[in-house]
């Protein structure tokens, strides 16, 4: 019983974490980015999804080991490939909006 509550809370933790970060970067990348590019409502589920892989990335290499789960078989470390794969796929979607902004002009 004890394992399920503190999973419990890992997940409620997670989730608090999660959107807090998400809420306050996207702000602050749609406050920049929409003073660069015209913008475009579905842009923003671009730097969502972006954000989204960021914080995959902070979690499973940082946050989880420091939460109220603890279980060998599931807190491991994202390999340092596919860190370098996520982080470059969040980059890329983050910086979408521009790029089409910068394609869109030139089309």
């Amino acid at each position: 019983m004890a394992k399920l509550g503190s999973a419990m809370l890992e997940i409620v933790r997670m989730m608090v974490l999660f959107m807090l970060s998400t809420a306050i970067i996207t702000n602050i990348e749609l406050a920049v980015l929409q003073s660069w590019v015209l913008w475009k409502d579905y842009y923003i589920l671009f730097l969502f999804l972006g954000n989204v892989l960021g914080f995959m990335v902070l979690y499973r290499n940082r946050l989880q080991f420091g939460g109220w789960y603890r279980s060998k078989a599931t807190q491991r470390r994202m390999s340092r490939q596919m860190t370098a794969v996520t982080i470059t796929a969040a980059a890329v979607m983050i910086a979408l909006p521009v790029i089409l902004d910068l394609l869109g002009r030139l089309a």
